[in-house]
């Protein structure tokens, strides 16, 4: 397997890849997902595009390279010069192609991701642990709100009902 990069005309990846596919060439072309708005009113949506924009990667034997050079959407495969002064497509290595689809199998280029976990938000009723301070490990039923920061709970102390207003920094949906 000899892999090389692809130049592809502008925004012509999909066209320069269905060519390349048609010639009986593997193509591999890594992804990221972006958000996008379609219009100002509308919900965003989870899109694909080209990671490297205007670069595939192609496994091309000797025969093929001159093919692929002619296929509609390839720009020109990425050359270096020799010592000789002639170009010669240069090979990319196997083994940061698997990196790069490993990596986006784990999802490290799916931008709709996001890190921040969503803050829990208790409500009246609800069953909340207490996460730290003297109370860490106990379990209550949410009694009432009390502004925006703080939950008073009904925890079993002992074997008996008690009472105890914690921050909602500290509590966590149990």
């Amino acid at each position: 397997m000899t892999w090389y990069c692809v130049r592809t005309a502008t925004r012509r990846e999909k066209t320069a890849e269905a060519s390349l596919r048609e010639l009986g060439v593997q193509v591999y072309v890594p992804r990221e997902t972006r958000w996008e708005r379609l219009s100002p009113r509308k919900e965003r949506e989870p899109k694909q595009a080209p990671l490297l924009a205007g670069y595939i990667f192609a496994d091309l034997t000797d025969n093929q390279i001159h093919l692929a050079n002619e296929a509609e959407g390839v720009s020109c495969i990425v050359s270096s010069n020799r010592s000789d002064g002639t170009r010669r497509p240069t090979p990319v290595k196997v083994a940061e192609l698997y990196w790069l689809a490993y990596a986006e199998s784990q999802g490290m280029f799916d931008w709709t991701y996001s890190e921040k976990p969503r803050k829990w938000a208790p409500k009246k009723g609800d069953e909340a642990k207490v996460t730290s301070g003297q109370y860490t490990g106990f379990i209550g039923q949410v009694l009432e709100l009390r502004g925006r920061n703080r939950a008073l709970l009904l925890v079993h102390l002992f074997g008996r009902p008690a009472k105890i207003e914690r921050p909602i920094s500290e509590l966590q949906a149990a």
